[in-house]
């Protein structure tokens, strides 16, 4: 639990386009994931 509050705190403290970076990470990732549901309900 305490790594999950320490990479908390150091999100807080990431500089603006690394903020960007990440959300646009995982907005990537949460396409893919839907990607993936698709191509499994296709198959």
């Amino acid at each position: 639990m305490d790594e999950a509050i320490a990479s908390f705190d150091k999100a807080l403290q990431l500089k603006p386009d690394e903020e960007i970076y990440i959300n646009n990470r995982n907005e990537a990732l949460k396409e893919k994931k839907i990607d993936e549901k698709i191509n499994i309900e296709i198959k």
